[in-house]
């Protein structure tokens, strides 16, 4: 059944290493990045529960310190799922939800799901958030840029 509208909880890290911010996320190929984080599944009713598990599985349980360092964005990330997706997606329309966290200048963190490609964790430079060659959706960057940033900048 395809639902109207499926909800995602993501994360974005930051640290400050010298002085300069980074955010961590993951590198699926050399030049393809996404956040951290993914879809509700059944029974998960808050944007918590889901990070939390997202988190567990993706960069291990001892991760999931960082949901309580977390700020959410106050406005979601809202599209329209493309045609051609709507099945593999299960829902007509996407919110996701984002947080910011700021953690500690020596953290480490390493993805270890199960996976048949080679996905690891990055840190870069804050700004790759509204960088095109990073972050490929024009409106996304633009939800990054009004929404995301002003957080990361304020850290």
């Amino acid at each position: 059944m395809i639902k109207e509208i499926s909800y995602a909880a993501y994360i974005i890290p930051v640290r400050i290493v010298n002085g300069k911010k980074q955010i961590a996320i993951l590198e699926y190929a050399p030049g393809a990045y996404g956040t951290i984080g993914g879809r509700f599944d059944d029974g998960e009713t808050t944007a918590e529960q889901a990070l939390i598990r997202e988190l567990g599985e993706e960069l291990g349980k001892k991760s999931e310190f960082m949901v309580g360092l977390a700020q959410q964005v106050a406005v979601p990330y809202k599209f329209k799922v493309a045609e051609h997706k709507i099945e593999k997606r299960g829902a007509y329309n996407e919110a996701h939800i984002f947080f910011v966290a700021k953690v500690p200048s020596d953290t480490v963190l390493e993805f270890c799901e199960e996976r048949e490609d080679t996905v690891k964790v990055v840190w870069l430079d804050s700004e790759a958030l509204v960088d095109e060659k990073v972050i490929g959706f024009p409106d996304q960057r633009e939800y990054f840029e009004q929404n995301v940033m002003p957080i990361v900048r304020n850290i």
